[in-house]
């Protein structure tokens, strides 16, 4: 099969796109998004796509720049016939039509079914079929954009059409991979090993699995009867230490609790009688202590209000002395403030004075620096207008002018080098050059070929010495000079003499321009005006107080630096004697301040001391009454102490009989309750458990633990014997098969090296580039492998002696090693379309160096020669173009 020509109609960017393709290598150059990827992606579409289809894989060619469903049409050879078909892809209602020469066209679906016969494929894909199986239609003979790098063998061998690929190979080998016997051993194999095992493990319902199971089932009876023989044990065990327990409650435990609630009564009887004893004595020895304390503070606060009667009269008259030193240092501190006042307001109006003073002098300076300012700026502004009356020229612009002048006058010279100069010296006849008459004494430098006339009877061609190569001389010269003239007038100047007078005065304008403006930052970039307003209400604000106050003679009759300095010296005495005035004002103020506290602490001690005066009385008072009531209820001290004897010593005598029960631990009344309620309800418990046992032992013992479990044991022996062996013998039949598979593979050499050794044909070129190290030698070439079920697998490289996995690869050499495989299965697969098959590259060689490039094309060059169909497509089309039949170049347009 061979394509013959393509045509897109409204497919992505093209509107129209029609081509030719050569039998050999055609070539299709173009820019990026100039649509290579979509011519491949159209025919692509139009060969293996149903028209009828819908979903992404149509509405991926549909164009959104112009309007009108997408039409691919494809031409192509196949069977010894021209066929050309067309679809239009307009969803469910697209159309197809398939014609070959010379006879009618094919329509709707017998044209697709007759296309697939002539593609050797299936069928044509519909929408269902096409995001699954159309990247695999044909992936081993087109590389599509992004897909040079990737292992064609790792995406599966429906990528590489495997069927086919074997077919041919066995037409070509000298016998079949395997006999029909072979093939019926290695199936019956396959079906025992897949009757017993799956890839997840042991398949369900197989007589393994049965075995397994029930060998499963076996241990699980005999752990069953392990458990239930187990249970009778501690269910007896249990029972035995149940009834012990109730025996040690009865005849121990109950007991001993009665004999403790007996000890308990005895000790609270005791406890009873104590305590009314306890209270009486404790309130006596209470009465008695409160009697000797009242009579020892009435003592000790009879001595302390004569203490406090001696000292209130004292601190009397020393607080009106102090009084009345307060009062004179009062009338001290109203003079030194009026003082501080005067001197303060005197100074107010001096500080006045030598602010006005000062921001007079600040006026004066901003002023000044104002009108310079203003100087600047104009200048600068006559400057600023001076350059913009100048072409904006720079020493750029003018270094190419003068570098163009130059090439021109070069330019010139070699003209008038290579030129004829003509000149007529006499003559007797009319002389004419070109039809134009030549005066005497006339000169003419001529650079074409021309003829000269002389008279009617002599007609002459002249060519100058420098031929063809002075005609491009001067064809340069005047470009070169059109363009010189362009640069001119673009810069608004006539000549290069005035573009360099307009450059000197623009260069001298600038720096002036620099210049003043360097100036003007120096003055500051603030104006000052708005300071000099600032600085003019300040003084305005103060002329107004001052206006009131008197002038002093000094300021107006000497001049301004002696009344600064006058004026400064009075401000200094000024502060002297105010701060001396501060100082004496603060020492009257701090001593005010400590008399004032010795005045509050005096009196707060006289109002204490009679406040403590007045309590002490309050206090005999109510300690009489309380001694008077304490009496009352026991009697006087001299009555109290042969009471409390003989109640001490009632109290011992019971608390010696007390203490040994108090000793004895245990005898807690709730304590020895809870633990008999706790006891009777464990016996109970017990008794219930007793019961539960016996019922439980009895139910046990008639099921014969023992021998359930011997049976179960020798259950178990008999179903692992027979796992076992079926086990055994499914191993036996997965082995059988790994060796017959195995033994498959060995042959499968038969497959792998007529392709390996055409993959390593094509890659001679590249192999040759590279030599061995000194010391090693190996075959260089490729590796492949045959799988019976996975196909071809583990392509690689081997190089110097070591292998490389394709992944390991660069990836330029990723690229080639494809491009090889993918003609050497074209080379295979052509026997059975009519001796060719159309290999397609789309920008498949981005990763290859030059040098590696000149081996790509060795190797395209070859496949050609061998009959096959190349198309190559790139953005950098010019290292292909010598071994191209023929090149397309895709535009823009």
């Amino acid at each position: 099969m061979r394509l013959t020509h393509c045509r897109l109609e409204c497919v992505r960017r093209h509107r129209h796109l029609e081509l030719s393709f050569a039998p050999g290598l055609t070539l299709i150059s173009g820019a990026n998004e100039s649509g290579k990827s979509s011519l491949v992606t159209a025919m692509h579409r139009g060969l293996f796509l149903r028209a009828s289809a819908t979903g992404a894989a149509v509405q991926t060619l549909c164009s959104r720049l112009h309007a009108g469903h997408p039409l691919v049409e494809v031409g192509f050879e196949a069977r010894g016939q021209s066929w050309t078909v067309q679809k239009r892809f307009s969803g469910s209602s697209g159309s197809v039509r398939l014609r070959a020469d010379g006879q009618p066209a094919l329509l709707g679906s017998e044209a697709e079914e007759t296309l697939a016969t002539l593609l050797g494929v299936e069928e044509i894909l519909g929408s269902r079929q096409a995001n699954r199986i159309l990247p695999s239609r044909w992936a081993h003979l087109w590389v599509m954009q992004g897909d040079a790098g990737q292992d064609l063998l790792g995406r599966g061998p429906e990528h590489y059409a495997l069927d086919a690929l074997i077919e041919q190979l066995e037409a070509r080998a000298e016998g079949a991979l395997q006999s029909p016997l072979d093939q019926r051993i290695h199936d019956e194999l396959e079906l025992l090993v897949q009757s017993s095992l799956s890839t997840r493990g042991v398949r369900q319902n197989s007589l393994l699995w049965q075995c397994q199971q029930d060998l499963s089932a076996a241990r699980n009876t005999l752990e069953e009867a392990r458990r239930q023989r187990q249970n009778f044990e501690d269910s007896s065990e249990e029972l035995d230490r149940i009834v012990g327990d109730m025996k040690t409650i009865e005849r121990e435990q109950l007991p001993a609790l009665q004999r403790s609630r007996e000890r308990l009564e005895q000790r609270r009887s005791l406890q009873q009688a104590i305590e009314p004893l306890t209270l009486k004595r404790e309130r006596l020895e209470r009465n008695r202590t409160a009697l000797m304390q009242f009579d020892a503070e009435e003592q000790q606060q009879a001595l302390e209000r004569q203490q406090l009667d001696a000292g209130l009269e004292p601190m009397e008259r020393a607080l009106k002395q102090k009084h009345q030193q307060h009062e004179q240092t009062q009338v001290e501190l109203e003079k030194l403030e009026l003082q501080r006042q005067s001197l303060e307001q005197r100074g107010q109006s001096l500080r006045r004075r030598e602010e006005r003073q000062d921001l007079t002098a600040q006026l004066e300076e901003l002023e000044s620096k104002q009108r310079t300012r203003s100087s600047l700026q104009n200048q600068l502004q006559a400057v600023q207008e001076q350059l913009k009356q100048t072409i904006s020229l720079s020493e750029e612009q003018l270094k190419a002018l003068q570098a163009q002048e130059k090439q021109l006058e070069h330019l010139r010279i070699r003209q008038e080098t290579m030129a004829t100069r003509v000149k007529l010296l006499r003559a007797q006849e009319s002389i004419r050059i070109d039809g134009s008459p030549l005066e005497t004494g006339e000169e003419r430098l001529l650079s074409e070929a021309f003829t000269l006339q002389v008279g009617e009877a002599v007609e002459l061609e002249v060519i100058p010495g420098g031929g063809s190569d002075l005609k491009v001389l001067v064809e340069e010269r005047t470009a070169l000079e059109r363009r010189q003239a362009q640069r001119l007038e673009a810069l608004g100047v006539s000549s290069l003499a005035e573009a360099e007078q307009q450059w000197r005065r623009r260069t001298k304008l600038e720096a002036e321009y620099r210049f003043l403006g360097e100036q003007l930052q120096r003055q500051g970039a603030k104006d000052p005006a708005e300071a000099i307003a600032t600085l003019r209400d300040r003084l305005e604000a103060l002329e107004e107080p001052m206006a009131s106050q008197e002038e002093e003679p000094s300021a107006s009759t000497t001049s301004p630096t002696h009344a600064q300095a006058a004026l400064r010296e009075a401000l200094e005495q000024c502060r002297i004697t105010y701060r001396k005035v501060q100082d004496s004002l603060r020492l009257a103020r701090e001593q005010s301040r400590q008399q004032e506290q010795e005045l509050r602490r005096s009196d707060q001690e006289l109002q204490q001391r009679r406040l403590r005066r007045e309590r002490l009385d309050a206090a005999s008072e109510a300690r009489r009454r309380q001694r008077a009531e304490v009496v009352e209820q026991s009697g006087e001290l001299a009555t109290l102490d042969p009471a409390l004897e003989a109640l001490r010593e009632q109290e011992q005598a019971l608390r010696k009989r007390l203490i040994p029960l108090e000793q004895e631990e245990g005898l807690d009344g709730k304590e020895l309750e809870y633990k008999d309620s706790l006891l009777r309800k464990r016996l109970q418990e017990l008794s219930a458990q007793r019961g539960a046992l016996q019922e439980r032992c009895e139910a046990l013992s008639l099921a014969d633990p023992y021998g359930a479990e011997e049976e179960a044991r020798t259950r178990l022996d008999q179903c692992t014997a027979r796992e076992q062996q079926e086990r055994q013998r499914v191993e036996a039949h997965r082995h059988l098969l790994s060796l017959f598979q195995q033994a498959r593979s060995d042959l499968s050499s038969r497959y792998t090296e007529p392709l390996r050794l055409s993959i390593n044909h094509f890659l001679t070129p590249l192999l040759r580039q590279t030599k061995p190290p000194e010391g090693r030698r190996g075959a260089d070439g490729v590796q492949l492998g045959y799988d019976p079920k996975q196909g071809l697998e583990a392509l690689g490289l081997e190089r110097d002696g070591l292998a490389f996995a394709f992944e390991d690869l660069s990836g330029g050499m990723k690229e080639q090693l494809n491009a090889a495989m993918r003609l050497a299965i074209a080379d295979v697969l052509r026997h059975g379309h009519d001796g060719c098959l159309p290999v397609l590259f789309d920008d498949a060689f981005t990763n290859s160096d030059p040098n590696r490039l000149q081996a790509v094309l060795s190797m395209l060059r070859e496949a050609v020669e061998r009959g096959l169909q190349v198309i190559v497509m790139s953005c950098d089309p010019d290292a292909y173009r010598p071994i191209a039949d023929e090149v397309v170049e895709l535009t823009d347009n």
